[in-house]
């Protein structure tokens, strides 16, 4: 191995430390910061979560499909349309931070 091989390759283990340390102290910090202030959060918690997601996703297509419905002016079941499909896609980012946390490990679900 040559000087500048061992060069970069201790430079490498360098940055590669140092991020490390960060993916540690980022996962302490959220573990942190989601139990203090959630508390625990059990199974039965996260399910009803999702099904609170798909509740609004079945409002939301339920919306879609009362378009047909030639008695409320197009106005009206446009802007029911807008604000269903906002709370659905809002609720289901959420749930995805949600889902993305429990992955990292920020969090272990409860019994």
């Amino acid at each position: 191995m040559s000087i500048h091989e061992h060069d970069s390759f201790t430079e490498e283990l360098k940055r590669e430390r140092v991020f490390h340390e960060f993916e540690q102290a980022i996962r302490e910090a959220n573990t942190s910061c989601i139990s203090r202030v959630t508390g625990g959060i059990g199974k039965e918690h996260f399910l009803k979560a999702a099904i609170a997601v798909a509740r609004l996703r079945a409002d939301y297509l339920n919306a879609v499909l009362c378009l047909a419905d030639g008695n409320r002016c197009a106005d009206e079941s446009a802007n029911e349309l807008k604000r269903r499909r906002e709370a659905y896609e809002e609720a289901l980012l959420g749930f995805g931070a949600l889902r993305h946390a429990l992955k990292r490990g920020y969090f272990e679900l409860s019994p």
